[in-house]
C-alpha cells in the first residue's frame, strides 16, 4: 500500500541515497563536495535545511564524466536509476540520481511538458568547470548562459501556461522561436559552452552548466579543492575549501541567519512510497535518527 511521505521521512530517504552515492565515489576515488543548499545545510544545520526537500552535489567535469561511463556498468544500486543530459534522457543540463521507489509530485510540474518531468525523488550531480579569469570574461559567459537556460526553461514548458496571465503572454512567441530549435539543441549548446575551459587548468571554477548564481558560483580552484569535511545527517561529507566565500556569494552576507518564514522556499513535493519499500529501509532511516 502506497503512503505520502512525511518531510522528515523524505530527507531521511535522500540522506540514504547521498550516503549510497558518495560511498559509490569513494569506491572509484571520483572527487565530489556538497553546494548549494545542501552545502548551507551543512554548515548550518549539520543536515538538511528544516524545509529542504532535494540534495545538490558538485563534481568535476572530469570525474562527472567518468561516473557516467562507470555507472553504465556498475550501477550504484538496484533502487536507483541513472538519468543525465549527456545520456540524453534527462531535459536539464546536469545528472540526477532518481529513486524508482518513491513517486514525486511537484507544484513545477502544472508548467512543465508532461515528458519533460521528473516523477521520483533524486539527487542532483552537477558538473563543474573552468570559468574565465578575467572578470569581465566571466560576467560575459554568465549572461550566456543565463540565456541558454532560460531557453531551456521555455523548451521544456507548456507553451500556453505561466504562472500569471502576463508571463503566459510574454511566453507565447518567444516559445515558438524556442521550441523550433528545440531542447536537445539548447542542451548541446550549453553543454559546449560549459566544457569550454577545463576545470583541472584553470584558476577558478564552478558550476557553469547550472550556475544560477552567476558570480557566486566563481571560486579559486586552489581553495575549493582544500576539501574539509562537515557532517550532514549523521555522515561526513566533502565541502569545498572555500565554503564561507561560496555561501556569500550565492546567499549573500546574512547566510548564517534563518530567513523569514514567507522567504523559506523548498520544491513543495510531495513523496510517496510502497509501505513495504519503507519497512526494508526502516532500520537505515532509524540509523540516521539515533546516531
Amino acid at each position: 500500500m502506497e503512503k505520502e511521505l512525511t518531510l522528515r521521512e523524505t530527507q531521511l530517504i535522500l540522506a540514504r541515497m547521498l550516503n549510497d552515492l558518495v560511498s559509490y565515489f569513494e569506491k572509484h576515488n571520483l572527487r565530489y563536495y556538497l553546494v548549494g543548499g545542501t552545502l548551507l545545510g551543512a554548515v548550518r544545520h549539520a543536515g538538511f535545511i528544516p524545509w529542504d526537500d532535494d540534495i545538490d552535489l558538485g563534481m568535476p567535469r572530469k570525474d562527472y564524466d567518468l561516473f557516467l561511463e562507470l555507472v553504465k556498468r556498475e550501477p550504484v544500486s538496484e533502487d536507483y536509476e541513472i538519468r543525465s543530459c549527456e545520456y540524453g534522457n534527462l531535459s536539464i543540463p546536469l545528472t540526477e540520481m532518481l529513486n524508482r521507489n518513491v513517486r514525486i509530485e511537484r507544484a513545477s510540474s502544472a508548467y512543465i511538458a508532461e515528458k519533460y518531468r521528473t516523477l521520483n525523488l533524486f539527487v542532483d550531480i552537477i558538473a563543474q568547470d573552468g570559468w574565465p579569469s578575467d572578470e569581465k570574461e566571466a560576467r560575459k559567459l554568465i549572461r550566456k548562459m543565463d540565456q541558454l537556460r532560460f531557453m531551456n526553461q521555455v523548451a521544456r514548458s507548456i507553451p500556453y501556461k505561466g504562472s500569471t496571465f502576463l508571463r503566459t503572454l510574454a511566453k507565447i512567441p518567444y516559445a515558438a522561436y524556442v521550441k523550433t530549435l528545440g531542447n536537445d539543441r539548447i542542451l548541446r549548446q550549453i553543454d559546449t559552452e560549459s566544457r569550454k575551459l577545463d576545470y583541472d587548468t584553470s584558476a577558478y571554477v564552478g558550476s557553469v552548466c547550472y550556475g544560477i548564481y552567476g558570480m557566486g558560483e566563481r571560486c579559486l580552484r586552489k581553495d575549493v579543492l582544500n576539501f574539509e569535511k562537515k557532517t550532514f545527517e549523521q555522515r561526513e561529507y566533502n565541502i569545498p575549501g572555500c565554503w564561507e566565500k561560496y555561501l556569500s556569494g550565492i546567499y549573500g552576507p546574512d547566510w548564517t541567519i534563518l530567513p523569514d518564514a514567507d522567504q523559506r522556499r523548498s520544491h513543495k513535493l510531495k513523496a510517496y512510497c510502497d509501505e513495504a519499500y519503507l519497512l526494508r529501509i526502516q532500520t537505515g532511516i532509524n540509523s540516521y535518527e539515533k546516531d
